[in-house]
């Protein structure tokens, strides 16, 4: 007799359970698994089709999946900060650059009378036209309380203690002038006694001029007058004779001093310009300055005149004269 299988929908619920718990011993016993590694193995598949339908779904969210599409955009990098502008360089220092000056006379031939006499210095400058021919300046005579002019001079014929030259080409420097320096041995108003040779003896009378005047002008350097000389700077050597002098924290000749060398490198020499700061009886104060911008620190003081009263310095006209 054939026993017909009733399909499992018309079983009652309890056959139906012992049904499936015997189709899945059987299962469990064929694949060769003990009955909790068969568990967790279900259970591992079942994690994986999950994992597998979230990454889909986020796949398919962003326009991806399995037909190539563009990957997702990445974010854009941020912009770099803007470089820090570049610092300006510091403005180089003004240089220095003194009057060209040349001596004419060397000093032992300056008369001690010269030296003992002279109050101040007179800068004359005189224009110089074509065929390097100079103006003369007016000289003038003196009776005691009044000037008269007695004519004029040419003075290449003279003996300047120093001298320079504003502009050498006559068609870029339209006005050229030659500039001499000698002692003056005495003033009256404004007017200079000028010692015209190395001797003092040969002397004449020259009118000063409005400060700025060019190319023929008179200018003075009064030794007694700080205001006069606050353009100039010193040399400290050629009346001396080119040797080493003193240098004295005071203006007083017993004051503690060190020693001014004339030789670049040797110790006490002076790197600059030596310019006059102010005068107190035989003394000047001195600074050493390298530019234009540098402070006029006092650095100690020297003498104007030495022990028998012969000058000792002598005033150039320096960058801002």
């Amino acid at each position: 007799m054939r026993v017909r299988r009733l399909p499992e929908r018309a079983l009652p619920g309890a056959v139906r359970r012992r049904r499936r718990r015997r189709v899945t011993a059987s299962a469990r016993r064929a694949a060769g698994l003990p009955p909790a590694a068969a568990c967790l193995a279900a259970r591992l598949l079942l994690a994986a089709a999950a994992l597998g339908g979230v990454m889909a779904a986020g796949a398919c969210a962003s326009g991806g999946g399995g037909g190539g599409g563009a990957p997702p955009a990445r974010p854009p990098a941020p912009e770099a900060a803007p470089a820090p502008p570049a610092p300006h360089p510091a403005p180089a220092p003004r240089v220095r650059k003194p009057t060209d000056e040349s001596y004419q006379v060397p000093a032992r031939e300056l008369s001690d009378f010269l030296l003992r006499s002279m109050i101040g210095i007179a800068t004359i400058s005189v224009g110089v036209g074509a065929g390097d021919q100079e103006q003369a300046p007016a000289i003038y005579d003196n009776d005691g309380d009044r000037f008269t002019p007695s004519g004029n001079i040419l003075l290449r014929g003279s003996r300047p203690i120093s001298s320079y030259r504003v502009g050498s080409d006559p068609i870029v420097n339209r006005s050229r002038a030659v500039v001499r320096r000698y002692p003056v041995l005495a003033r009256k108003g404004m007017y200079v006694k000028v010692a015209l040779d190395p001797s003092g003896r040969r002397a004449e009378w020259l009118r000063r001029t409005p400060e700025g005047a060019f190319p023929n002008s008179v200018d003075y350097v009064d030794f007694g007058d700080a205001g006069s000389f606050r353009c100039y700077q010193l040399d400290l050597f050629y009346l001396a004779g080119g040797g080493p002098r003193k240098l004295f924290e005071r203006p007083d000749p017993a004051a503690p001093s060190t020693t001014l060398s004339p030789t670049p490198g040797a110790a006490g020499y002076l790197a600059g310009d030596v310019v006059p700061l102010q005068r107190k009886g035989n003394f000047l104060e001195i600074a050493a300055l390298r530019g234009l911008d540098d402070p006029r620190t006092g650095i100690g003081w020297v003498e104007i005149k030495d022990a028998g009263g012969r000058l000792t310095v002598w005033f150039t006209p320096g960058p801002e004269c």
